[in-house]
């Protein structure tokens, strides 16, 4: 199920950009990793309505490139706490 803020608005713009979609013209404009997809769109394929950084929209993307997008800027902000060896616990490995 799509979270809240992808309901409604988002979901009727996301209808829009497919009708307007010219498949195997349009490319994908998602920045995976620095680097953009440019990769052509069809219909058939899973496509999201991307965003940008400044919380805009960007128009159709593939839908993998969105996520694993997604995904690496929700990982940049993930603190990961230092590994802790506890020394002298009297186990003897």
């Amino acid at each position: 199920m799509a979270a809240l803020k992808y309901r409604t608005r988002h979901q009727k713009l996301r209808v829009i950009e497919l009708r307007r979609l010219r498949p195997g013209i349009d490319v994908c404009r998602q920045v995976v990793a620095g680097v953009v997809c440019g990769q052509p769109m069809y219909r058939e394929q899973a496509l999201d309505l991307g965003h940008d950084d400044k919380g805009g929209y960007i128009g159709l993307v593939h839908a993998r490139c969105n996520r694993q997008a997604g995904a690496i800027a929700s990982n940049r902000g993930i603190v990961r706490k230092p590994l802790v060896l506890v020394s002298g616990s009297g186990r003897k490995w």
